[in-house]
């Protein structure tokens, strides 16, 4: 039963490590303009509330629709298949645009196009009020390896009837940029145009150029810098190499050949005085033999001394 508690707790406490590494917002990415001075409509509400937790790297406007490279398109940390309730299949991302609505138009020569038409002006007659709006939203859905979405905005009609076609989308309904004019595109986890959005997560928003009709484009976003850390202070430096120590002299070897050799008779001297102690307490008998002369005669005689 502890056991079980134990790896039960193990694997909720990685579940939401994994949650909280998903959820973390990535600060190499910004979006090319502050989020304040978008509004964003149509289904799916504030999609700019959510954090950006993936990078566009590149951006291709093909005569077939557009493509977006991000960082969380592939991969082993790709955005997961989601599928809208009612759905028979899932669905990965969203493709989003952001119009600046209500800005003036200039001819070649940088001057005024009149909205109601008219020759062109020097000045804006809004006083500099005529800056227009930024306006946001993310209607296109795509499922996953399906990344060539959106069809060719570059072709007139397209965005106005295919986009932003009606009331859902606000000012954004039938508004048609033009050539060469700045729209922003990102991207969004899962189906925000159905209010389908479990992973609350999208892109930082990249502003590109609009090109002529029957023309392609690409556009390549290098990482912001990531903050530069304090520089540490040096390791210290290593210590002065210690010069070797003198070879030894033919005197000194000679002390020290000396003194293996007092060493050595040392030990013998004190190995021969435990033997010369052993023999102290021992009687050791001894045998003799001898002949005395007694004139002619000759007698021999032994003797045994204990």
């Amino acid at each position: 039963m502890m056991r079980h508690s134990l790896a039960m707790c193990a694997l909720l406490c990685l579940i939401l490590v994994l949650v909280l590494q998903r959820g973390a917002p990535n600060v190499c990415a910004q979006d090319a303009l502050p989020l304040s001075s978008v509004i964003f409509v149509g289904p799916g509400g504030d999609l700019g509330a959510f954090p950006i937790t993936t990078m566009i790297r590149r951006v291709h406007i093909r005569l077939n629709g557009v493509e977006v490279e991000f960082s969380k398109r592939d991969g082993p940390d790709r955005w997961p298949d989601n599928t809208t309730p009612g759905w028979a299949g899932p669905l990965q991302y969203s493709l989003g645009m952001a119009l600046r609505i209500g800005a003036p138009r200039f001819d070649n020569g940088g001057r005024i196009i009149p909205p109601g038409g008219g020759p062109p002006i020097d000045t804006d007659p809004g006083g500099g009020q005529a800056q227009g709006q930024w306006y946001a939203s993310a209607p296109i859905e795509t499922w996953y390896g399906a990344n060539v979405i959106g069809g060719p905005i570059q072709e007139p009609g397209q965005i106005p009837h295919n986009w932003f076609y009606d009331t859902r989308w606000g000012p954004m309904m039938g508004y048609q940029p033009r050539v060469g004019e700045t729209i922003g595109l990102f991207v969004v986890a899962g189906d925000p145009r159905n209010h389908y959005t479990p992973i609350r997560e999208r892109s930082n928003i990249v502003f590109v150029t609009l090109p002529a009709p029957q023309t392609t484009a690409s556009f390549s976003f290098a990482p912001m810098p990531s903050p530069t850390p304090d520089p540490q202070p040096p390791p210290p430096a290593p210590p002065d190499p210690q010069p070797p120590p003198p070879a030894p002299s033919d005197v000194e070897t000679r002390l020290q050949q000396l003194e293996f050799s007092v060493t050595a008779l040392h030990q013998r001297l004190h190995g021969v005085a435990l033997r010369l102690e052993a023999l102290e307490g021992r009687t050791i008998p001894m045998t003799c033999r001898a002949a005395i002369r007694l004139g002619v005669a000759r007698i021999p005689v032994a003797c045994t001394l204990e």
